[in-house]
């Protein structure tokens, strides 16, 4: 009988562990399946009132019926359109998602006409290689003529079905579907078409030339890759609460989760974390010609800093006799590190979420 109770006492506790287990598990695949929410979102139509909205300055006041867009340069014709003439001509009506570099996104209908069709109306000249959008507000940015040709560049004058808001470009914006927000310009009153490579506001400040949105600078990757870190940095915190004298709370856990079972979760914690802020350093710099660190890259490079010195102690604590004195307390930086994942993590999915200005 008391064979039969002891039985049932370790079946209880382990299967009380189990679910804990499977708890915790759980609470560390928050960031993952809110990386999957935000992506599912972005597919969808956003309505225009919460449509993110990024600029460098004060939206302007247009009036749409003196504004004017002028189309010059190296062209055959120069070209002046009314915002009753751009109407006039063949337009099309496309679903495209503005991606910014700051991490906000949004998706809509735009309607409007090709900017090829335009610069095939004015005529190039030989030497012609790139076309500079200019705005009301002083912004530029340019696309080749090849872009424009073949990355479905478009001169939108609706939004949603209804005229473009003065806050998202009224009256005439660029939509870049293959490219970031950066060259999305709105306001746009002036193309200009050149023979030489013209660098735009953000251009000449570092940022990539070119601008193309490509699988590996989707921040949902550098999510998923966090996320996984972190999942990683739970499993190796609780394996060692497992063996801490200190503390009974993890006790009850399955057998597996034992010593082995932390060495191995801390290696993927350390390595993987590493990686995920490599890859934030290399996208960055990729996007913008220059690493600029907001809070949630400095609480990136914090997180790593602590990782490297929990491997350090890691691997001194593993060794008989450690090559240096200097010691560090392997728990507290695991504690440290998880932390400042969880802050590298939410503000991360803030930048994600909400809109940042620019300046």
């Amino acid at each position: 009988m008391k064979v039969f109770e002891r039985h049932l006492f370790l079946h209880r506790v382990s299967s009380r562990g189990s679910w804990k287990l499977f708890g915790i598990i759980l609470l560390a695949c928050l960031p993952i399946f809110a990386t999957i929410t935000i992506g599912i979102k972005r597919t969808k139509i956003t309505p225009n009132e919460d449509f993110f909205v990024i600029s460098k300055g004060e939206s302007p006041e247009i009036n749409g019926s003196t504004w004017e867009l002028s189309v010059n340069g190296t062209v055959s014709t120069e070209l002046q359109f009314s915002l009753d003439d751009i109407k006039a001509l063949p337009n099309v009506e496309i679903k495209a998602t503005l991606k910014c570099v700051e991490g906000p996104s949004g998706t809509a209908m735009w309607k409007g006409v090709w900017a090829s069709d335009i610069i095939d109306m004015a005529g190039l000249d030989n030497d012609s290689m790139e076309v500079v959008f200019r705005a009301v507000d002083d912004f530029s940015t340019s696309l080749t003529i090849e872009e424009i040709q073949e990355d479905n560049i478009l001169l939108a004058y609706e939004m949603n079905g209804v005229p473009l808001p003065r806050q998202h470009g009224f009256p005439l914006r660029v939509v870049a579907p293959k490219h970031w927000g950066y060259k999305w310009i709105k306001w746009v009153d002036r193309m200009e078409v050149v023979d030489y490579d013209y660098k735009g506001f953000w251009e000449s400040r570092g940022w990539a030339d070119d601008a193309h949105l490509a699988a590996y600078n989707d921040w949902s990757i550098h999510a998923i890759l966090y996320s996984i870190a972190f999942i990683a940095g739970v499993l190796s915190l609780v394996s060692g609460m497992t063996f801490d004298r200190n503390t009974d709370a993890m006790k009850d856990l399955p057998p597996f989760i034992n010593r082995k079972f932390h060495k191995v979760s801390s290696i993927a914690y350390i390595l993987s974390g590493m990686a995920s802020f490599v890859y934030w350093v290399i996208v960055t710099y990729l996007r913008r010609g220059a690493l600029v660190f907001s809070l949630h890259g400095f609480a990136g490079l914090t997180a790593t800093i602590l990782l490297a010195m929990m491997l350090y102690s890691g691997i001194s604590k593993s060794k008989k006799k450690p090559k240096t004195r200097i010691k560090f307390n392997h728990g507290t930086l695991g504690y440290a590190s998880i932390i400042l994942f969880i802050v590298t993590i939410g503000l991360g999915f803030l930048r994600a979420t909400v809109t940042f200005p620019l300046g």
